[in-house]
């Protein structure tokens, strides 16, 4: 008899034990999304591109122009392309800047804005990528041929696609690289051009991403966005309101930006849970995340930039000063209350128990 009384007292204990870890993890970490600002480039911007820490934008316009930006929203310099930018790329440290044009003009800039070179391909500079110290240059042309250039301006190497190349995204050391094509794959290329894998999706690829660590690869189209593994393995998509135009991503794939026609910078977490919906005042094509997570760019067919903080937040677990009852008090109040009203029950079982076993039969 007193075996069982144990086990019921072990049993409690473990429910109690439980509740408290389930009040902790409602405690863990949270994300926050806040919006900062809104920059209007007076014509529509197709591209934008921020730098590892989040202090500098690189952005390019319909109308030819490239601009650099700082996190305050000043304008530190503007160059123009004399043709309309589709791509542009900043490097992780923000030291050079990278745009293409229809007519296949490449031009890379230092961090004042000084053209250092200019490269051609054969056709539409699709996308753009431009590793540490712009050690690599990778352009993405219509006409199926990805280029890779050095800081000097040297073609090095070139990948040759199976059909046009849409968009391209590389790891900041410059190791992996990965293209979208109109036939509607994903490949994940090493820093010689050579194939590691290719994935289907089912559509053409709009726009593609790579973590910096090179352990996540993203790609969007019609049916959303799509999330790879380090090996091309599907872990999950998630399907946006309008067709999914452009994708980022954080280290180790925590955070993932998405930019969508349906006038919305959707952020989600590495499960696919969304975390922030950000309106826009018109269609997204292109977004970029910093490499420490920490800040988001977006950029709309109607001239808007869109500057964005993320931050992870911890609810509070100390009882609030009266009289505010928000979450934190509530939360307090649990901590306290739960294991007081199991001990009660827990007393309360262990006294009808030994009253039942004395009872007189």
């Amino acid at each position: 008899m007193k075996d069982r009384v144990h086990l019921r007292v072990l049993f409690l204990r473990a429910l109690w034990t439980l509740s408290i870890l389930t009040l902790s993890a409602s405690a863990a970490a949270e994300v926050r999304v806040d919006p900062q600002w809104s920059f209007d480039a007076g014509d529509m911007v197709r591209s934008v591109s921020i730098s590892r820490d989040g202090s500098l934008m690189a952005l390019g316009t319909r109308d030819s122009h490239v601009l650099l930006l700082d996190r305050e929203k000043r304008v530190l310099w503007s160059h123009n392309h004399h043709d309309e930018i589709l791509d542009v790329a900043i490097s992780p440290e923000g030291d050079y800047v990278a745009a293409g044009s229809p007519r296949g003009h490449v031009h890379f800039l230092d961090r004042t804005g000084n053209i250092l070179w200019t490269h051609e391909v054969g056709d539409h500079a699709m996308g753009i990528a431009v590793s540490e110290k712009g050690m690599v240059t990778a352009v993405a042309a219509l006409d199926r041929h990805l280029h890779l250039v050095d800081r000097a301006g040297k073609m090095t190497g070139q990948y040759d696609s199976p059909d046009l190349l849409t968009d391209v995204a590389m790891t900041p050391d410059g190791s992996r690289i990965a293209v979208g094509s109109g036939d509607g794959s994903i490949t994940l290329l090493d820093s010689t051009g050579s194939v590691l894998w290719r994935h289907s999706t089912g559509a053409p690829v709009t726009g593609v991403a790579l973590s910096p660590d090179g352990t996540r690869a993203a790609a969007t189209g019609e049916k959303g966005v799509l999330l790879l593994d380090h090996a091309g393995r599907r872990l999950w998509s998630y399907r946006t309101g309008g067709q999914a135009m452009a994708v980022a991503l954080s280290q180790g794939g925590q955070w993932m930006a998405v930019g969508s026609i349906d006038n919305r910078i959707t952020f989600l977490d590495g499960e696919g849970r969304v975390l922030y919906a950000h309106p826009a005042l018109d269609d997204v094509n292109s977004v970029s995340l910093s490499g420490d997570g920490t800040s988001a760019a977006g950029a709309s067919f109607d001239g808007k930039v869109y500057y964005l903080r993320i931050r992870e937040v911890t609810p509070p677990t100390e009882p609030l000063p009266p009289p505010a009852l928000d979450y934190g008090l509530t939360l307090a109040l649990l901590v306290v209350l739960v294991p007081v009203l199991f001990y009660i029950v827990a007393a309360s079982i262990l006294l009808w128990d030994e009253a039942r076993i004395h009872a007189p039969r």
